[in-house]
This record gives structure tokens, C-alpha cells and sequence, in this order.
């Protein structure tokens, strides 16, 4: 049911369910039941700053999973809301902190997967530090951020709309990128 490492959780620990787009699979605040799956969809992990701004730490992608840290905390740190209809498995935390302690091997491979995010994560930073808005749309485009819109990939790279279709559109002006349809791109590989 689960992909690696996580298929050796009995399946009494794992809920599936389905959340429509704008619903939550979980909330700032709440208790932390484990972590999460997500099978189809897309869900956008965000926190609220002091003067109300939404600030997006994390787009999850189909196929992967989300919430890890929760695995550590009493309550989760921010709101995973459904940007889609998903389709959504709860890993029982109990369940896998028990695996850590009597599976090595899943323990590992658990922690290998972490590090990775890690790296993930920290190549994100470094993207998210460039200040020219074109140079950090560029660096998004070849690491193939864009994935669905032109809003979310903004979102993504902590830009406006309007300065990241600015910079998409001074980028295929500059021959660095194509657009092939609309809101859609492409970078141009050089030779």
C-alpha cells in the first residue's frame, strides 16, 4: 500500500482518505496523528506570518511524503491544505516509531529519505536567496519547479505573479526560455 520504506507498516496503522481542494488535511496546532502519503493531488504546506501574509513551506507532489517532522512534535506546525482533490494515507506515528526502534534497516532507509529532503530543502534556500527575479525564475525553470501554473510556481519561488510572469516573459525575450502554450515553458538547453 505504502512505497519504500514504508510498505513493512501493518496496514492497521495507515488511513486512507480523500480531501476535496480547499479542505485540509491537517491544521496548524492540532495534535500530531503521524505522518502523510500523498497518493494523488497536490496539497500546499503554509503558516500565516504576524501581519497575515501566507507564506508556502512546502508543496507537496503526488507520490511523495509530508509532515515527517510531526514524527517528533506534539502538534503540527503549520496547515496542509488540499490544492486538488487528493487522495491521502495517515502513517499511525506510534506505528513508526515503533519500526525505528526494532528495524534497523527501516530506520535507515527512513533516515536516508530525510537527508535527501534536507538537500531538497537546502538547494531551495539557495534558489530562494538569489534576488534578481529573473535569475531565480531561470534557476526554478531548470530545476523543473513549474510544474502545474505560473501562480503556484511564484508561490514556490516566493514571488508575486506578476514579477514571475515578468521575468517568464523577459526570459523568452532573452532566447533562455520557450514558451510551448499558455502558462507553459520550457528551458532552452545550449549546446
Amino acid at each position: 500500500m505504502l512505497p519504500f520504506p514504508f510498505e513493512t507498516i501493518p496496514p492497521q496503522n495507515i488511513r486512507s482518505f480523500s480531501c476535496k481542494k480547499g479542505g485540509y488535511v491537517f491544521r496548524q496546532g492540532e495534535p500530531c496523528r503521524g505522518l502523510f502519503y500523498l497518493e494523488r493531488g497536490r496539497v500546499q504546506m503554509s503558516r500565516v506570518t504576524q501581519d497575515g501574509a501566507v507564506v508556502t513551506v512546502h508543496s507537496v507532489k503526488a507520490g511523495t511524503y509530508f509532515a515527517e517532522a510531526s514524527l517528533f512534535s506534539d502538534s503540527y506546525h503549520c496547515d496542509a491544505l488540499a490544492r486538488s482533490e487528493c487522495r491521502v494515507l495517515d502513517v499511525n506515528k506510534k506505528a513508526i516509531l515503533a519500526a525505528f526502534r526494532t528495524d534497523d534497516t527501516f530506520a535507515l532507509n527512513v533516515l536516508a529519505g530525510f537527508a535527501r529532503q534536507v538537500q531538497g530543502y537546502r538547494q531551495k534556500m539557495e534558489v530562494l536567496a538569489i534576488n534578481s527575479a529573473k535569475d531565480r525564475v531561470l534557476a526554478g525553470m531548470v530545476l523543473g519547479w513549474m510544474t502545474t501554473d505560473i501562480g503556484a510556481f511564484a508561490s514556490e519561488l516566493g514571488l508575486s505573479y506578476a514579477a514571475t510572469h515578468r521575468a517568464l516573459r523577459a526570459l523568452c525575450d532573452a532566447g533562455k526560455l520557450m514558451k510551448t502554450g499558455r502558462g507553459v515553458y520550457r528551458v532552452i538547453e545550449r549546446a
